[in-house]
């Protein structure tokens, strides 16, 4: 009886090296993962996020305008990469 119990110390005193050792692992790398997500930018995560509710705002009023409305500034753009910006701008009152 007296191996036997010796034997299960050995295997309690390996398994506990294995958690130790796993556990200094984590630790690494959750210190690691924490100067990471020290270092992201928190002002630009903030001008992120209103970008894209302003963009949200701007996508809802957009409900009201009509196809044909899109189609007319979907051909202008075109008549404006076509002819140049510079005779574009000069041409602008004549296409509204």
């Amino acid at each position: 009886m007296g191996t036997e119990i010796d034997r299960l110390e050995v295997q309690v005193e390996a398994s506990a090296t294995k958690v130790n050792n796993a556990l200094d692992n984590l630790t690494k790398k959750l210190e690691a993962l924490s100067g990471s997500l020290s270092r992201i930018n928190g002002s630009g995560l903030t001008g992120l996020a209103n970008g894209v509710q302003r963009l949200g705002t701007a996508m809802q009023s957009m409900n009201n305008v009509r196809t044909a409305d899109f189609s007319r500034l979907a051909r202008n753009i075109e008549k404006m990469g076509n002819k140049g910006v510079q005779n574009a701008v000069t041409n602008i009152p004549a296409w509204i």
